[in-house]
C-alpha cells in the first residue's frame, strides 16, 4: 500500500540521517550535522522516530501477511526475507574490512554465533556481550527478530483477547517505565518487550483498517491530544513514551498524506525505494564510517557537509540496490541447492537461536554484574581515603591526530553520547565500558582511570576490542577495552565523570575527557 511505502521511506530517511549526523559531527562533538537530531527539549530523537515508525509498520505488515496455523512457514518466510541478505552483507563488509585493515578478528569465536543469529548488535547495545564481531545490522535487527519470534503469540492474543493482550503489554511497559532496573538487570528502550505496544498498534491498525475513510483523521487528532497530555507530564515519563506518542501523530499523518499522492510514477518510486530499505539499513551505518575516514570533521563547511551527505546517500542507495538485486540472486542459487525441508529446519534453528542466545547472554551478564558489583563495593571501601594516583601527576600531552584516543561507549547500560551520559534515578550501580589507546606510542595505553568527584577508580583495562584494531589498522590496539562498575549515588552526586588515559610507558597522560551526567526518571 502507498501509505506503508511512504512511512517506510520516511522512517528509513530518519535513521540514515541520524547516523550521518552522528558520524559527521564525531558523535555531536561538532555542530556540522544536516538537520537537528533532537526535538521537544531533547526528549524525542530523529533516529528514535524512525525506529518507532518501523516497529509500528512491522506490526501492520506482519498482521497483513501472517497465516494462522502455519507456524513453520511463517518462520521460514521471515528467515528468507532477512538472513540471506544479512549474511551476504556481513560477508562483503568483512572482506572489505580485511582488505582495508590487513587484519581480521578471530578472537572469541563462540561469540560469532550471536552474529549469525543477527542478535549481536542488540546484545552489544544492552551491554550483554562485547563488540568482537558486531559489524552491521544495528540493535534494531536483533530486537525485531525477538519480536518476530513471539509474533504468533501476539497474533493469537489480538485475535482472541485483544483488550487483555493490550492491557498486559501496557502494564509491562508501565512497570519498567517506573522501575528501570531489577538488581543488575537494566531495561532500556532497546529491550524488545518495551517495543511490543508499537507492534500492537500496527496490528490494531490492520485489524480495524484504520487507513480507510475518515478513520485516519480521528486517529490523527486523538494522537495530538494524547501527545499534548504526555507533554504536560513530560518530567515524569521517559523519552520512549514521548517518542511513541509523537510517532502516532506522524504515522496517521503520513497515512493521510499518502492520499494526496495520485501520480503512479511517484507511487512506483516509493514502492521501489521502500523495497530496498532493509538493504539500506544493513549497509548505511558501516558505510558512513568508511566515507568520513580521512576527513577533518572540525573544518568541514556547510557546503562540504551537504556534499558529503549527497555522496553518502547516493552510494548507500546504489550499494543497497546491488545487494538487493544481485545478493538476492546469489542467495537464491545457494538456497536452491538446499532441500525445502532443510530450509525449514535451518529457519527453526536460527529462530531458536534468536530466543536462546539473548537469554543466555542476559543470564551471563547478570552473573558477571553481581561479581562486578561486589568488586565495586570493595573498591569504594578501599577508596575512602584514597590519595591521588601518581599517574595523575604526569604531564599532559596534546594530541590532535585523525583518530580518537579514547571512547566511553556504555554508561549505566545505556549507549553513551558525546560529552554527556545518562543514569536513571533508580539505579544503584553504574556499569561503564569503553576503550582507550596510546596512538602516540602506536598501541594500547597502560591504564585508564575514571574520576568521580575527588575519587579515582582504576578500570579493568585490557579487554579485546577488535573493531578498534580494525580502525587503526593494527593488532597493537586489540586489547584496548576497559570496564568498571561505579556507585550510582556517587556518580549522581558528582554530576560528571572524567576519563584519564595513561601512556603505555607511564611517562605522560592524555588530556582528560569529562562527561556530564544527566539523571533520568
Amino acid at each position: 500500500m502507498a501509505c506503508f511505502d511512504l512511512i517506510r521511506v520516511f522512517a528509513c530517511v530518519c535513521v540514515v540521517m541520524t547516523h550521518f549526523n552522528a558520524k559527521i559531527s564525531d558523535n555531536f562533538l561538532y555542530n556540522n550535522h544536516i538537520v537537528p537530531n533532537f526535538y521537544f527539549e531533547g526528549r524525542v530523537g530523529l533516529g528514535a522516530i524512525g525506529v518507532s515508525l518501523f516497529f509500528m509498520l512491522s506490526g501492520a505488515t506482519q498482521m497483513l501477511t501472517y497465516r494462522e496455523g502455519n507456524l513453520i512457514e511463517y518462520y521460514k518466510k521471515r528467515f528468507l526475507n532477512l538472513f540471506p541478505l544479512f549474511w551476504m552483507a556481513y560477508l562483503i563488509a568483512t572482506i572489505v574490512d580485511f582488505l582495508c585493515y590487513k587484519w581480521v578478528n578471530l578472537s572469541n569465536p563462540s561469540l560469532f554465533f550471536y552474529t549469525l543469529a543477527g542478535v549481536d548488535g542488540y546484545l552489544c547495545g544492552r551491554g550483554f556481550i562485547g563488540f568482537e564481531y558486531y559489524k552491521l545490522g544495528e540493535w534494531f535487527l536483533g530486537c525485531i527478530l525477538l519480536i518476530y519470534a513471539v509474533f504468533p503469540v501476539l497474533y493469537i492474543g489480538i485475535k482472541k483477547r485483544p483488550v487483555l493482550t493490550a492491557a498486559i503489554a501496557l502494564a509491562i511497559f508501565t512497570f519498567f517505565e517506573i522501575k528501570a532496573n531489577i538488581g543488575s538487570y537494566t531495561v532500556t528502550e532497546m529491550t524488545f518487550y518495551l517495543r511490543i505496544p508499537e507492534i500492537l498498534f500496527g496490528m490494531f491498525l490492520v485489524k480495524h483498517k484504520l487507513w480507510e475513510g475518515k478513520k485516519p483523521i480521528g486517529l490523527f487528532f486523538s494522537s495530538i491530544c494524547l501527545f499534548a497530555l504526555m507533554w504536560f507530564v513530560r518530567g515524569k515519563i521517559s523519552g520512549l513514551t514521548m517518542t511513541i506518542t509523537f510517532c502516532l501523530i506522524l504515522f496517521s499523518g503520513l497515512v493521510l498524506l499518502s492520499r494526496v499522492i495520485k501520480n503512479e510514477k511517484w507511487k512506483h518510486s516509493l514502492s521501489t525505494i521502500g523495497g530496498i530499505t532493509y538493504a539500506v539499513f544493513l549497509v548505511h551505518h558501516w558505510l558512513i564510517a568508511k566515507i568520513v575516514a580521512g576527513f577533518d570533521l572540525k573544518t568541514l563547511s556547510k557546503g562540504q557537509t551537504v556534499m558529503m551527505f549527497i555522496s553518502y546517500l547516493a552510494i548507500t542507495l546504489f550499494l543497497a540496490w546491488l545487494l538487493k538485486r544481485y545478493g538476492g540472486k546469489i542467495t537464491e542459487i545457494i538456497l536452491d541447492l538446499i532441500p525445502a525441508r532443510g530450509i525449514k529446519v535451518l529457519a527453526l534453528i536460527i529462530f531458536l537461536g534468536v530466543v536462546i542466545l539473548p537469554v543466555n547472554a542476559a543470564v551471563n551478564h547478570v552473573r558477571r554484574a553481581s561479581v562486578e558489583i561486589e568488586n565495586a563495593e570493595a573498591q569504594e571501601e578501599m577508596s575512602t581515603n584514597m590519595a591521588i594516583p601518581d599517574d595523575m601527576k604526569l604531564s599532559i600531552v596534546s594530541y590532535d591526530g585523525p583518530a580518537k584516543y579514547m571512547s566511553l561507549d556504555i554508561f549505566a547500560n545505556e549507549l553513551a553520547g558525546q560529552g554527556s551520559v545518562s543514569i536513571a534515578s533508580n539505579k544503584e550501580t553504574c556499569y561503564v565500558e569503553g576503550w582507550a589507546a596510546d596512538p602516540l606510542a602506536g598501541g594500547v595505553a597502560s591504564s585508564v582511570f575514571i574520576q568521580v568527584g575527588n575519587e579515582y577508580y582504576a578500570t579493568e583495562y585490557g579487554k579485546a576490542r577488535p573493531e578498534v584494531a580494525e580502525v587503526y589498522g593494527s593488532k597493537a590496539y586489540l586489547n584496548s577495552g576497559y570496564i568498571v562498575v561505579l556507585n550510582a549515588d556517587e556518580v549522581r552526586k558528582a554530576g560528571s565523570v572524567v576519563v584519564h588515559v595513561i601512556s603505555a610507558d607511564r611517562t605522560y597522560r592524555y588530556a582528560p575527557i569529562t562527561y556530564t551526567v544527566n539523571s533520568g526518571s
